[in-house]
């Protein structure tokens, strides 16, 4: 049987992963903080793992021939979120803990909603199924439990910065794009700055706006909307289930947010 969105096995995968990260939340929710940090810390690590295992097999397989090299650098924004996330419980940065734990979140959801053509009808227990969708599924996981575990305060303020940082990575990214694009892959299109690449909104945007950049910018609304949404949920969350999120920031989280 192939994975393919909102099929058997894809609900499978989320749901199981779904439960291991509920269980961790209220495994380390009492746990010292060094164990906490160790314990996302180290799962994020065999995360990146995982994504560099399948992207290298899927490159390297003929059948495969979209799936390059150039392409699959380390500048897609979940591979980056996924190298964030063993980082963001170790360093009192806020603006990265931010990012992970809101557009992180969001952007892990919307690739398993819509994967690339490549990674659809992968059959279940191959690597590339197992990585593309549980790798994507613990970048939310991970990106959340930075907020239940109490590293991060989401505020609707954080919420709205954490687009500003995302806008900051994309156009930092957007030079890295046109050189490789230029040089070695004309196909190179990380942050989907070129080409939606089957991602439906983006798709939608492209279709109004079909200039490189510039459509991309259309997804702003949606994304503050998102962001907005994902700490409220975390806030409500918190109050029903007395996790940190829905407290008042510890000793310990403030010293971390007047480090940044």
């Amino acid at each position: 049987m192939s994975v393919v969105p909102f099929n058997g096995p894809w609900f499978a995968y989320i749901a199981l992963l779904t439960a291991l990260g509920v269980w961790l939340h209220f495994a380390l929710r009492h746990r010292p903080r060094h164990v906490k940090t160790r314990v996302l810390s180290s799962i994020a690590i065999g995360n990146v793992v995982v994504y560099t295992a399948f992207t290298f097999q899927s490159i390297l397989r003929p059948d495969y021939p979209n799936i390059t090299l150039w392409q699959n650098l380390p500048f897609h924004f979940c591979n980056l979120m996924a190298w964030a996330l063993i980082f963001a419980p170790l360093v009192p940065w806020q603006w990265l803990r931010a990012l992970c734990a809101l557009p992180g979140v969001l952007a892990g959801v919307l690739a398993l909603v819509s994967p690339v053509d490549d990674y659809i009808g992968r059959p279940w227990f191959s690597l590339a199924a197992l990585g593309f969708y549980g790798v994507h599924t613990v970048n939310a996981i991970l990106g959340s439990l930075l907020a239940t575990l109490g590293f991060f305060e989401p505020t609707w303020r954080q919420a709205v910065r954490s687009v500003f940082y995302f806008g900051a990575m994309a156009l930092a990214v957007f030079p890295i794009n046109l050189a490789l694009r230029v040089w070695l892959d004309p196909n190179t299109n990380y942050f989907y700055e070129f080409a939606p690449e089957n991602a439906q909104i983006l798709q939608l945007f492209h279709d109004w706006v079909p200039v490189p950049m510039v459509y991309t910018l259309m997804l702003a609304p949606i994304a503050f909307g998102g962001c907005l949404l994902l700490a409220g949920i975390y806030a409500l969350a918190g109050r029903l289930l007395g996790h940190p999120a829905g407290r008042p920031p510890s000793p310990t989280r403030l010293e971390d947010q007047a480090t940044v």
